[in-house]
């Protein structure tokens, strides 16, 4: 899945092109084990400057972690998390 911080594209995720926005990211209904949703085994690719918290909110299985990947260029820009945020990146 490619996250950027706005949508692009055809906002699919398949490529930074395509890219998934940071919202979509945060949402906690995009994550999980069905089509369209993050989960195990899943690798999240950042894309461009992303100038927002990241909310993850799922985790991967032994031998089946979920990888964020930063592709060329990629940066996380915000200066804090916030603290009523759990597993903010």
């Amino acid at each position: 899945m490619y996250i950027s911080q706005n949508a692009a594209g055809t906002s699919d995720g398949s490529s930074c092109i395509n890219a998934r926005s940071a919202a979509w990211f945060n949402e906690s209904t995009n994550w999980g084990t069905g089509a369209g949703q993050m989960g195990p085994g899943d690798v999240v690719h950042l894309c461009g400057t992303i100038s927002s918290s990241l909310r993850v909110h799922g985790s991967g299985q032994s031998g089946s972690p979920i990888t964020i990947y930063f592709e060329p260029g990629a940066s996380i820009s915000m200066p804090v998390c916030p603290g009523y945020l759990t597993g903010c990146l």
